[in-house]
């Protein structure tokens, strides 16, 4: 076996999976741990490979053979996590991330996932501890939206109001993010100010949005009904 070989492979693997090239990744990264590698990112990145074909099992299988290899790997705890809650193995996942954490405190991504799991879970004042630590550490739309979610199921409808209108600040500057998702908070907003009685806040509409408009018209029906 040939190590140095096996490493070529690895390289070209994680190339493919960079590329969305994932049977050929696949393919390349078996071989490097074949030929005798030895570094436990061959089967972290394979991992990565698996959980993108959907195939949790074999990728939980490869981060736990990487996390044998290098105990410190803390990417392996939080990827292995990801993969637990597609198979809806909370529990476990909640402690992976929970040990990425302790490896890196500074990972902004793994309390951002711990946060998401409290949310399903119901555990609300739990999440909106991690989305604080996240949202400190990196702007990120998604984050915002989930903590403002999360204030809202506890009737703490200001902080939720606030909350959803920084994720609104930052999604006029982010291109990436879908409409759809735009609107849902533009709803979820404007039920903070109906719950909060500021109704004509309200009915504020981006008339360019025809989603947003939708909702207007929905909110005045509502409105006249409970007058």
């Amino acid at each position: 076996m040939d190590p140095n070989l096996g490493e070529s492979y690895e390289y070209r693997g994680t190339f493919y999976n960079s590329l969305g090239a994932y049977e050929q990744a696949l393919s390349d990264l078996t071989k490097s741990l074949q030929l005798g590698t030895t570094e436990g990112t061959a089967y972290y990145t394979r991992g990565l490979v698996y959980n993108n074909l959907g195939e949790y099992t074999k990728a939980i299988e490869d981060f736990t053979k990487s996390i044998e290899v290098n105990e410190q790997y803390w990417q392996s705890y939080l990827r292995r996590g990801i993969s637990y809650v597609y198979l809806s193995q909370y529990d476990k996942s909640i402690s992976d991330f929970t040990k990425a954490i302790s490896l890196n405190p500074n990972g902004e991504e793994s309390y951002s996932a711990r946060g998401a799991v409290y949310f399903r879970l119901g555990k609300y004042e739990e999440s909106i501890k991690d989305f604080k630590v996240s949202t400190n550490m990196y702007t990120n739309y998604y984050d915002y939206y989930y903590l403002g979610s999360a204030y809202a199921e506890l009737g703490q409808y200001e902080d939720a109001l606030d909350t959803f209108t920084t994720a609104l600040e930052i999604a006029d500057t982010d291109e990436t993010i879908s409409l759809e998702s735009i609107s849902t908070v533009f709803k979820k907003r404007g039920e903070m100010y109906i719950l909060l009685n500021d109704f004509e806040s309200a009915l504020y509409f981006d008339e360019n949005n025809q989603e947003a408009l939708d909702y207007y018209n929905f909110l005045t029906e509502k409105l006249n009904m409970s007058i």
